[in-house]
């Protein structure tokens, strides 16, 4: 049986880093699911003096048109993230309970989800952001005029978005990684893995002596050897 009472702090650490965020992948990963399933159905914006408004629907439609494998990259990433998350989840209750695989499955959940992070970043970086901004250009053509930049916004904003995913992601699961993979913590993770130790039973003074040739009784408690 592990020994919990031996855990280090930074597995604690490690194990809540892991619940809140794996629960944060899987509802981000839900969220934007669902948000994929309403874009069908949401109405178009009104027009303003005969033109419209940028429209997200008929955006996000042609940047799938043109964007190579948009739909399925896209898809994919969320629930691979949905996937992860669950697993982040389920190695922070075995980080509770000292187990070493749930250490080993925590520190490649980790490593997973800074890969997908940077994979994804490149995709959208140099795929899909240069796609939305003619799109976007094409769009504000017939839309009606704006006190401000408005495609300059949306570009900042997504390239802010990327840049923001990685430098989160690396922080949180390098931390994770650096967290578990310690001396200290590999030495604890084996001794909580080891089987536990059964303790003597109290050795009497009488213990070695035939019945023949005991000492007398004193009265006096026998008192460990």
């Amino acid at each position: 049986m592990a020994n919990i009472a031996k855990r280090p702090g930074v597995v604690l650490a490690a194990a809540i880093l892991l619940f809140i965020f794996g629960g944060l992948s899987v509802l981000g990963s839900c969220c934007a699911g669902a948000g994929l399933l309403m874009q069908g159905v949401i109405p178009e914006p009104p027009a303003v003096q005969g033109k419209k408004p940028p429209n997200a629907m008929d955006l996000n439609r042609k940047v799938a048109e043109e964007v190579p494998g948009f739909i399925i990259v896209e898809s994919g990433t969320h629930g691979l993230n949905l996937l992860l998350g669950l697993v982040k989840i389920f190695a922070g209750i075995g980080l509770l309970k000292m187990s070493s695989p749930a250490r080993l499955l925590a520190i490649g959940a980790a490593i997973v989800s800074i890969l997908v992070t940077l994979g994804h970043a490149a995709y959208t970086a140099v795929l899909v952001i240069p796609v939305y901004d003619k799109v976007f250009a094409e769009q504000l053509k017939n839309a009606p005029p704006m006190p401000f930049d408005f495609a300059q916004l949306m570009q900042g904003s997504m390239w802010v978005g990327v840049l923001f995913g990685i430098v989160l992601a690396l922080a949180i699961w390098l931390t994770v990684i650096f967290l578990l993979s310690g001396q200290k913590v590999r030495a604890a993770f084996a001794e909580a893995g080891l089987p536990p130790v059964e303790e003597e039973p109290p050795r009497s003074r009488l213990e070695g002596y035939d019945d023949d040739d005991r000492p007398p009784e004193t009265g006096i408690t026998d008192r460990l050897s």
